[in-house]
């Protein structure tokens, strides 16, 4: 805030509140750990504090690990940004499980 910025952008790991989730799972995965999402709300408390404005990405190409192909390590040669996790059924509700859980949370917080 000293420094003149009013903004401060932050992105939540996906793959870090929901780490225990499947890909192939049926039923979607919201957070799953409620510490992380706390430590999230921590910060962002932190950044107001500094009567600092707070711009959250719900994603920003970081793909969680149980997204990623059986066996892979990586998604490919351009990264995550590949995409493979979408082509997959089950993607978006998962992802909507995990968003609508962010929100409801974080909301407060957020400009």
């Amino acid at each position: 805030a000293e420094a003149g910025i009013q903004v401060y952008r932050m992105g939540v790991d996906w793959g870090r509140l929901s780490p225990r989730c499947q890909l192939e799972a049926e039923e979607p995965c919201g957070v799953q750990d409620a510490a992380a999402l706390a430590r999230y709300a921590e910060i962002l408390r932190l950044v107001r504090s500094y009567n600092m404005s707070v711009m959250l990405s719900l994603f920003h190409h970081s793909f969680p690990t149980w997204g990623l192909p059986r066996g892979a390590t990586y998604a490919g040669p351009s990264g995550a940004a590949d995409g493979y996790m979408w082509q997959h059924p089950n993607a978006i509700k998962h992802f909507v499980a995990f968003s609508t859980d962010v929100v409801q949370a974080l909301d407060p917080l957020v400009d």
